[in-house]
This record gives structure tokens, C-alpha cells and sequence, in this order.
């Protein structure tokens, strides 16, 4: 092969193995479209595995329920619960990590559930939780503040509610995803009420703190009394039972 063909073969080489610059970007457009199509499946399967693991925790959650009552005469936690904690300098309690009377529910849970974690949606940022909220709240429906000084013996939901009182466990929930409240978090819900633990005061009360999460999806998780897991679609909560005697609904 002479020099002048061997030239010809070298650029006619260099032509078809290069790219001219619409073809470029005909690469980049195609590449955008398929990763516009595929970024929405990958968030939605994230926010798949984050519901899948905050409902692992109730799931969690619910169990140390279930040993708190094997514990206590089938007696559940209610918001809080007074016993015969004697207070001390150095004795606080677990969750709260505060020098109280009484116990609330993520206090009396957390040695039966074994880890604070359980307590923390994945769904909510690292900051979102502390001592005084939970990533999920507890339903008042099946206990408020049990054995108070003052209160016992004015209704069973400060006398307390055994397992076997509630009328409809598999449609009565315990605890589920509650939002939470950056804002004076103490008060979520009505004034003076700790709402940051206590859901159904939110109903229907002028000026209250809507403490439904949605953080799944367009809906909740749910534990419920008999210890099974559910995921609600946020127009489907009026289908869940929030009083022990199975008597109210949302």
C-alpha cells in the first residue's frame, strides 16, 4: 500500500469510528429521558423501603405492648402512667431521660422494645425526634394518663384498659406515624394537651394541630391493639376504630 493510500484508509478510519457533535447530542438528550423516566421509579421505591422499615418499627413497637401487658395483668401503657417510681437524683426515665412520677408510653416501651431507634421514622430527619416527641404517637383512645392521683376512678381510661376491654382489637389502633410539630412541639395539638403523644384530641377542636403525618405515600402506618401492622391511605382513617369500647371512629 502506497503512502497516499494509506493516508486515505487512516482518515476514512478516523471518520467512522468518530462523532459529530448532533450525534453527541442526541446521546445526551436520549440519556435525559431515560433517567427522567427512571428517577421517579427510584424515589418511589425509596419511599417504598422507608414505609417498609417504619412499618417494621411499630411492628416492633407493638410487640413490647404486647410484653408490657403480659407484665402488667394485661394492662396497656397509656400516655402516661403513674407507678411506684421513687424519684431519685440519679434514676430517669429511659426515653425521656427526665426525673418524673410517672412514665410515658416510649418510657415504659423502650427496655421491651430494646432500641430508641424503633421510635424514629425513617421518613423524618435525624433532628426531627427528641425527648419530647416521638416519631409516632400513642392512641389516648386506649389509655391517657393511667393511675393519676386526681383522675383515677373517673373513667377507665385513667383507671387503665386491659387487652381484654377492647372490644375490637384488630380494628383499634395503639400507636401510628404522627407528625411532628418544629414549631412549640410540646404543644401539637390543643393547648395544654401534650398532642406530641396524644392523637384523637385533635379532633374536630378550632385551632388544633392536625397530627396525621402522611408521610407514606398519601398515608399512615398503623399498629394496632391485637400487635398487626397496616399502611392507610390518608382517606381511609375513618375506617380505623380509636376507642377501646369500639364505639367511635374518625
Amino acid at each position: 500500500m502506497g503512502a497516499r493510500e494509506m493516508r486515505a484508509s487512516q482518515l476514512f478510519y478516523r471518520r467512522s469510528v468518530s462523532f459529530t457533535l448532533i450525534e453527541l447530542l442526541v446521546v445526551i438528550a436520549i440519556i435525559a429521558i431515560l433517567a427522567s423516566m427512571l428517577l421517579p421509579a427510584l424515589s418511589q421505591a425509596r419511599a417504598k423501603a422507608r414505609q417498609a422499615s417504619c412499618a417494621s418499627n411499630l411492628k416492633q413497637l407493638a410487640v413490647g405492648v404486647q410484653l408490657y401487658a403480659d407484665d402488667n395483668v394485661e394492662f396497656v401503657p397509656g400516655v402516661a402512667t403513674y407507678d411506684n417510681y421513687q424519684s431519685t437524683a440519679t434514676h430517669v426515665r429511659p426515653y425521656t431521660g427526665k426525673d418524673l412520677s410517672y412514665g410515658f408510653w416510649m418510657d415504659l416501651i423502650l427496655p421491651l422494645a430494646g432500641d430508641r431507634e424503633v421510635f424514629h421514622c425513617p421518613s423524618l430527619a435525624a433532628d426531627e425526634t427528641n425527648y419530647r416527641q416521638a416519631g409516632y404517637g400513642w392512641n389516648t383512645g386506649i389509655g391517657y394518663w393511667v393511675n393519676h392521683p386526681t383522675r383515677y376512678g373517673t373513667s377507665q381510661l385513667y383507671n387503665g384498659v386491659t387487652l381484654a376491654l377492647v372490644a375490637k382489637p384488630a380494628s383499634t389502633f395503639s400507636m401510628s406515624d404522627l407528625a411532628v410539630k418544629t414549631v412549640n412541639p410540646d404543644r401539637m395539638c390543643c393547648p395544654g394537651v401534650q398532642g406530641w403523644l396524644s392523637i384523637n384530641h385533635c379532633r374536630n377542636v378550632p385551632g388544633t394541630y392536625v397530627p396525621w403525618a402522611v408521610r407514606h405515600n398519601l398515608g399512615d402506618n398503623f399498629a394496632f391493639v391485637d400487635g398487626h401492622v397496616l399502611w392507610y391511605k390518608y382517606l381511609s382513617y375513618h375506617k380505623i376504630n380509636h376507642e377501646y369500647d369500639g364505639t367511635d371512629r374518625w
